[in-house]
């Protein structure tokens, strides 16, 4: 029987030049807002529409631009402390995905008591409660990968523990997302394809994962499709906007599949490896999709023979199992035609860390893995990393 629940209470706002929105979107009485930018565009003045919308619309603002490439419990919980006092009404994550989950972060910080890990839903512990009382959140990405201006997430690493996992729930939704491809301009190509393989990850694992459902489904394949026509040329010209269109939209439809579904192996391992090593989550997700797709194609393979049709592998004459393993040809296409070869050796990962990873992939990101289509244990892990190391 077919069955599904979908929540998306985001206000989705998508367009070329749509950044000079944000001011109305904040409301009324005019409240006080957090702005929340990644330090490089503050520096490269790019979050100048943004300020500028909010000085037309007359509205007080505080810039926070303290964002870590991982952000961490403890970056959140000091800025936290700097902002408590000042009657902040309104948070806007102006960024990639690290701002807008800080922005996300500080929005439930700044309305509740405590550290802000006591939130993070970790297995095997109490979890505090994120109730109504969390400010409003605006989020506008500047990459087109994360999704986070369409999930219910904020993925947050604990330095004390090494430990990477997510505050989840629906109260930290974003209220608005203002999405605005001319604001993905100036991505360099390096960001531009690792963000563009987190997306088309999120689309890819919402699709086989066995919590799979029929809508996140359609959203997924949609997403799949056009990352796989746009991702190259987006990371040779940057100035396609018709390319950078397209990679925003899908990383919209990748966030809402994956909000309303679960991601699988691929995060099982890159969270470890962000709260191991600081590597970019892009990257992280990068480097074992590839690895991901040939040890799992032959496990469900109308899924995987989605994907190959999806990226305009396969042939209408392909039996089912032909293509599905096409779809592992069709990921490594497109990492050769955008010239990605990241190792993990390029991050200092060492044989002797293969082991601790994949302990956490299996222990506290377990869960990732037990929705995955094959059933991995930590040798086999261990085995999938030493091939990318």
């Amino acid at each position: 029987m077919l069955a599904f629940e979908y929540v998306q209470p985001t206000r989705i706002l998508f367009g070329s030049g749509k950044i000079a929105s944000l001011g109305e979107l904040c409301g009324s009485p005019k409240p006080n807002v957090l702005l929340v930018v990644d330090k490089v565009l503050e520096e490269q003045g790019l979050a100048r529409g943004a300020k500028d919308s909010l000085d037309a619309a007359g509205l007080s603002w505080q810039l926070f631009t303290d964002v870590l490439p991982n952000p961490t419990a403890q970056s959140v919980n000091r800025a936290v402390e700097n902002f408590k006092d000042k009657a902040i009404e309104v948070v806007v994550g102006f960024g990639g995905g690290s701002a807008i989950d800080t922005a996300k972060a500080m929005a439930v910080g700044l309305s509740h008591p405590g550290d802000i890990w006591d939130y993070v839903n970790e297995p095997n512990r109490t979890v505090q409660p994120i109730t109504d009382k969390t400010l409003p959140i605006i989020a506008i990405p500047t990459t087109a990968g994360t999704g986070a201006e369409s999930t219910p997430m904020a993925v947050l690493v604990n330095t004390d523990t090494h430990v990477k996992r997510a505050l989840f729930n629906e109260r930290i939704y974003p209220h608005q997302a203002l999405i605005d491809p001319e604001l993905t301009l100036t991505v360099p190509p390096g960001l531009t394809f690792s963000t563009g393989i987190d997306a088309l990850s999120h689309a890819i694992e919402a699709l086989i994962s066995s919590e799979a459902r029929a809508y996140p489904a359609m959203l997924a394949l949609e997403a799949i499709g056009r990352i796989g026509r746009h991702l190259t040329a987006a990371v040779l010209d940057g100035s396609n906007l018709k390319a950078r269109e397209n990679l925003s939209y899908s990383a919209t439809l990748a966030g809402l599949a994956i909000g309303a579904g679960e991601v699988t192996l691929p995060h099982a391992l890159a969270h470890p490896l962000g709260g191991r090593f600081n590597i970019p989550h892009g990257d992280a997700i990068a480097m074992v999709l590839p690895e991901m797709m040939n040890a799992s194609w032959m496990c469900n393979t109308p899924r995987f023979a989605a994907i190959a049709h999806a990226l305009g592998m396969a042939d209408p004459w392909d039996t089912e199992h032909q293509a599905a393993r096409k779809s592992v040809i069709a990921i490594k296409n497109i990492y050769t035609d955008c010239g990605y070869t990241r190792k993990l050796s390029d991050y200092g990962v060492t044989q002797k860390d293969l082991e601790d990873i994949a302990r956490d992939a299996t222990g506290y990101m377990a869960g990732c893995l037990s929705v995955h289509p094959r059933k991995m244990t930590s040798a086999g892990l261990v085995e999938m990393l030493e091939k990318i190391r």
